[in-house]
C-alpha cells in the first residue's frame, strides 16, 4: 500500500482481509454467489482507501 501511512494501511489490511474471508465463507457455503463475494471486498477496499485513490 505504497503511499498509505503505516496505521491507516494495517487497518486496511485487517477491513479488507476480514471482509474477504467472510465472503469466502458465504460463497463457499453457498450464501451468496462468487460476484456478490467479490462486490463486498471492492466496496469494502474503496469505503477504507477513497482518500488515497
Amino acid at each position: 500500500m505504497d503511499g498509505v501511512p503505516a496505521e491507516r494501511a494495517r487497518l486496511a489490511s485487517l477491513a479488507i482481509g476480514s471482509t474477504m474471508l467472510n465472503s469466502l465463507i458465504l460463497w463457499t457455503t453457498g450464501r451468496i454467489a462468487f460476484p456478490e463475494a467479490l462486490r463486498n471486498v471492492q466496496d469494502v477496499t474503496r469505503l477504507v482507501l477513497a482518500e488515497y485513490a
